[in-house]
């Protein structure tokens, strides 16, 4: 994916379950702090749980220009 002022960037997206589409964000202190959750309630209800990990966690790259929450909202 490519942002203006940012350049290309790739993002790692972890998908689980079927059902209601669920967009499951997660905070500083990473991807490993939702996935239980993730697993927990594509596994409960009908739902479909999408989980990318930030640019910069989990072991991925980030751009130098993408040094701002307003970068990582527009990508």
């Amino acid at each position: 994916m490519a942002v203006d002022g940012i350049g290309k960037v790739e993002i790692a997206v972890t998908e689980r379950g079927d059902g209601h589409l669920f967009l499951l964000l997660h905070g500083g202190a990473g991807p490993q702090s939702v996935s239980a959750f993730a697993d927990r309630l594509a596994e409960t209800k009908p739902a479909r749980v999408i989980t990318p990990t930030h640019p910069g966690f989990g072991g991925t790259s980030r751009p130098e220009a993408l040094d701002s929450i307003r970068g990582l909202a527009a990508l």
